[in-house]
């Protein structure tokens, strides 16, 4: 659905991510601070961004090749 109204749209659809709080994600046994959180963000949309376009991504930790 997101591609479809990306093509219908000219590109014009953006998301809008928000990694949650410290102690939220504590709730569900995240025990990360601020900083560790937007590190985690980051690996995890640039695993995403890799499989929608196709390509492969293998994960080790904080790295991805």
């Amino acid at each position: 659905m997101a591609l479809s109204f990306d093509h219908l749209f000219g590109g014009r659809l953006r998301f809008n991510v928000v990694n949650g709080s410290t102690a939220s994600l504590r709730e569900y046994g995240l025990h990360v601070e601020h900083d560790e959180r937007y590190e985690l963000s980051a690996e995890y949309w640039s695993i995403v961004k890799r499989l929608t376009a196709g390509r492969s991504s293998t994960t080790r930790g904080a790295s991805t090749t």
